[in-house]
């Protein structure tokens, strides 16, 4: 079976714990980090790319793991990225609300959309 193969966007304790929480059906190939300071670096073994690594990077979705959700998501719909790769664990047009971790997680996990999605795929 083919894993689904997901950027976290924010290099984080909250991108550390998504990795701790992914599904065995999931493979986390790295961070994306607006800050240039964490640039070709690792986190839990992960590597840090910016969006610059974007068109280099064979993935499945992108993981919003950052408080700055909206802002992300809209960086991310301005280079044309496909909505519907991006996962935010909200709804489609992310809001200021406190961000919902629990939800990323859930989604991670693959408890949710993951069986969806491999049905889409498979």
């Amino acid at each position: 079976m083919k894993k689904i193969k997901i950027l976290l966007f924010g290099a984080s304790e909250a991108g550390v714990k998504a990795i701790n929480n992914t599904s065995s059906k999931v493979e986390v190939i790295g961070f994306l980090d607006n800050n240039p300071q964490k640039w070709n670096t690792t986190l839990n073994h992960k590597n840090v790319y910016s969006l610059n690594d974007l068109n280099k990077l064979d993935y499945d979705f992108i993981v919003i793991t950052s408080m700055y959700v909206s802002q992300i998501y809209e960086q991310l719909s301005n280079l044309k990225i496909d909505p519907e790769k991006i996962l935010t664990g909200i709804d489609e047009k992310p809001n200021e609300e406190p961000f919902p971790w629990d939800a990323v997680f859930f989604i991670i996990s693959g408890l949710i959309v993951l069986p969806v999605i491999l049905t889409l795929i498979l």
